[in-house]
């Protein structure tokens, strides 16, 4: 910490904020709001703000608990979202992509309340709060409509005011469910310990319909008794234990997620960033589990989020961090301070999200971000952006060719690429065609079977891209012919059929060789599938191979295995 802090309790009255009381220590500041809401009803909420000297002369400020009047007016309002999931049903509401719509949508609440939209929709006390409210509920409904109706999975020429009432009853039926678990003697108190031990408390009472919502239920109790996101992020953490099962540690990854898509949440975390470059080039090794990268490991809850997902998949929270990127470079914004160069600071993240082969995170949503901000960054001053050369400047960004390729073969399936396919096919064609050797796109450390299965993967991914047929066919047979090349050189087939071992081992690796799918049909594959019917098609190759076998029922054993691995491998009696 540079610099001395204190903590303030301030009350909201008539929508203004006042402080009420300044102390040294948060526990003491908290207790004082505490009892400030419950003695003076005519304060709306209080809430305790952190301040701080911080290393660059100025004062940070953070709030680190708030507790609204019971039964008070709600003066948050809804934030502007651009789109929302279809949802035909209930349950499809308690689904992840509606509860990252809703806290999207009803951020401004739940950083006052501080609950995810997990714990809101398990709190009958808090939807009926929202319920209750003269303009929150109404302006969410309205706005959750009117987006719905476009979405895909909606009923065609679906009225957006009729969505409306079907939104308003959804939200009853959400309710209902949360006061009759709110209700319910069997659902069991939760203290933080062992969130596996909660999960079989529940199944001794629970049926299977029943299991879920008690669970969620106890969990989001004892998670909205955080008043502060740090707090929450603490309790969360906790319960990520190394041991947790799969099922309640995906759970709380969601949940995680949840908090983390907060922007003031991230803002927090990472504390000051020179620029919206460098705050999303720290997003994204925190997403990736390398803020430690160094030797340097960030100190609290940051460290502790950074080893998780060093160590964990955490998949939501991964997915979410990447989306919150995503969002940003589909904005305005500069990434680069004013004055200092927008396409360094572009080149540094491009670099940060590449993952070294071509792919970036979030696969197509990611790839059409990315080349929409880099038609921007790399247009003339006062100019449009131009195909050509937003390509070429992503490509340079990309050292390996064959991390290079894979961009443009992916790239293929996006706005960008379909808008500009004659550009996408030139560049890729360049890349392809005027190789020499299968050594330039594949590891330069790996074995023989290593190469083969990496120059096998680029025709795949080619045959599979959205690029038109005819230059698929083109660009998987020059790789073919580097594959066959490289086949010959290095004398594979040879090494696999020595002569002077026994026929049967032969003809075994041979064919083996031949079925094991490193290799598409092709010239590459058709020199192991020519010596190998050269070996089968020698007199007396059956007697050969028996050979040394005396069973006649063994024989007969290694012989039908044999059939069997030659139909696999493609071979016709």
């Amino acid at each position: 910490m540079a610099g001395r802090e204190n903590f303030e309790v301030q009350v909201l009255q008539g929508k203004r904020w006042t402080v009420l009381t300044v102390h040294e220590t948060q526990t003491s500041a908290t207790r004082e709001a505490q009892a400030a809401i419950k003695t003076k009803r005519d304060y709306e909420a209080v809430r305790v703000v952190r301040s701080w000297m911080r290393g660059d002369g100025l004062t940070g400020e953070k709030v680190v608990f708030t507790q609204e009047q019971e039964g008070g007016p709600i003066s948050a309002t809804i934030s502007n979202i651009d789109q929302a999931p279809w949802c035909a049903t209930v349950e499809e509401a308690y689904g992840r992509d509606s509860r990252l719509m809703l806290g999207r949508l009803l951020r401004k609440y739940l950083d006052t309340v501080f609950l995810t939209p997990t714990e809101l929709l398990y709190s009958y006390r808090a939807l009926r709060r929202i319920e209750d409210s003269d303009t929150l509920l109404p302006s969410a409904a309205d706005k959750v409509a009117n987006l719905q109706v476009k979405a895909p999975g909606a009923p065609p020429g679906l009225d957006a005011r009729v969505r409306k009432d079907e939104i308003y009853q959804m939200v009853d039926r959400i309710t209902a469910r949360a006061r009759q678990w709110s209700d319910d003697y069997r659902v069991p108190d939760f203290d933080g310990e062992d969130l596996a031990a909660l999960a079989r408390k529940v199944d001794e009472v629970a049926g299977p319909d029943e299991r879920v919502p008690m669970l969620m239920t106890s969990l989001s109790l004892y998670l909205s008794g955080g008043r502060s996101w740090d707090v929450k992020l603490e309790k969360i953490l906790d319960l990520l234990k190394p041991d947790l099962p799969e099922n309640l540690a995906a759970l709380l990854d969601e949940i995680l997620a949840e908090v983390l898509d907060g922007a003031t949440v991230i803002q927090d975390l990472l504390g000051a960033q020179q620029s919206l470059g460098a705050a999303l080039v720290s997003i994204i090794r925190l997403a990736s589990g390398k803020m430690a990268e160094g030797g340097r490991p960030p100190p609290g809850l940051l460290g502790r989020i950074d080893a998780l997902f060093a160590k964990s998949v955490m998949p939501a929270c991964r997915a979410t961090l990447y989306d919150r990127v995503r969002r940003q470079l589909a904005t305005g914004r500069r990434l680069a301070p004013e004055g200092e160069d927008e396409a360094s600071a572009f080149a540094q993240l491009v670099v940060a999200l590449h993952d070294g082969t071509g792919r970036f995170p979030e696969g197509v949503p990611m790839l059409e971000a990315l080349m929409d901000r880099a038609g921007r960054v790399y247009a003339e001053p006062d100019m449009p952006p131009e195909p050509k050369r937003t390509l070429d400047s992503m490509v340079r960004l990309i050292a390996e060719t064959r991390a290079r390729i894979r961009f443009l073969v992916n790239l293929a399936v996006t706005a960008f690429g379909q808008k500009n396919l004659d550009v996408v096919i030139n560049r890729l064609g360049n890349a392809i065609l005027s190789l020499k050797t299968l050594e330039e796109v594949t590891y330069p450390r790996g074995n023989q079977a290593r190469r083969l299965a990496e120059g096998t993967q680029i025709q795949t991914e080619i045959l599979e891209s959205a690029l038109p047929q005819p230059i698929k066919r083109k660009l998987v047979d020059k790789i073919d012919d580097l594959l066959a090349d490289y086949v010959h050189r290095e004398g594979i087939v040879e090494k696999l059929d020595h002569a002077s071992d026994p026929l049967r081992l032969r003809a075994e690796r041979l064919v083996q060789f031949c079925a094991s799918g490193v290799l598409l049909e092709g010239k590459a594959l058709s020199i192991a599938r020519d010596r190998t019917q050269s070996l089968l098609r020698q007199p007396d190759f059956v007697p050969k191979f028996i050979e040394g076998i005396a069973d006649g029922a063994e024989a007969e054993q290694m012989l039908r295995q044999f059939h069997l691995l030659l139909a696999k491998a493609g071979f016709k009696k």
